[in-house]
């Protein structure tokens, strides 16, 4: 059970940092 509380904390921090990434990517296409 421990693995798998383990892959959704790993699933949710990638869509953390997928997130976080498309909207520095955001900021960027605003300033040119």
């Amino acid at each position: 059970e421990t693995a798998v509380i383990e892959k959704r904390v790993e699933h949710f921090s990638r869509q953390a940092d997928a997130l976080y990434n498309y909207l520095i990517d955001l900021r960027r296409s605003w300033r040119s």
